[in-house]
């Protein structure tokens, strides 16, 4: 079987033999059994619309040079602005007239850093551990806890449960 695509190349190179033998384009295409119009789009091929240059290698007057970009990140990465999120840095430099560019621009810039989580300074694992704190009663009205409980009723209705208690009273 023949592929309908090199069916349709061997008839429009036919249709061409015939057309420069004399023939009009309408009756070789009748006779033939293929569209006119696919005889004209044969002889005129469309064109590739719109911009065919990757957005990433377009020039524009006012992309974010790899400058502009380090600069943003040296003064986002500052001691004033190291624990402020990203909108909150970059509308506080807006406002001091240290970047001219969007706030997406901005996000853009600081999500190719991989820095577009949590900037705040985290503690380090290796730091101290924190001491679980301990409450201990030595004697009775030391140490009391309490607890809230609901308790469904019949129907609708709720009931809450208030329980107070001396904890030395529980101790063995």
């Amino acid at each position: 079987m023949v592929d309908p695509k090199v069916w349709k190349d061997i008839a429009l190179t036919f249709v061409g033999k015939m057309v420069t033998a004399g023939w009009s384009a309408v009756k070789a295409c009748a006779l033939v059994g293929i569209h006119r119009t696919a005889w004209y789009r044969h002889l005129s091929p469309p064109t590739a619309a719109g911009i065919t240059v990757p957005h990433a290698q377009r020039a524009y007057p006012n992309r974010i040079t790899q400058a502009e970009a380090g600069e943003f990140m040296a003064i986002l990465n500052s001691e004033e602005y190291g624990n402020l999120s990203v909108t909150q840095a970059y509308y506080r430099m807006l406002d001091a007239g240290l970047c001219s560019f969007s706030i997406a621009a901005a996000h853009r810039i600081v999500a190719s850093q991989g820095q577009n989580g949590d900037r705040r300074a985290q503690r380090s694992s290796s730091g101290p551990k924190r001491i679980k704190p301990v409450l201990e009663a030595t004697a009775p009205n030391q140490l009391w806890s309490w607890d809230i409980t609901m308790l469904h009723g019949p129907g609708k209705h709720t009931y809450r449960l208030y329980t107070i208690l001396d904890v030395f009273s529980r101790k063995v």
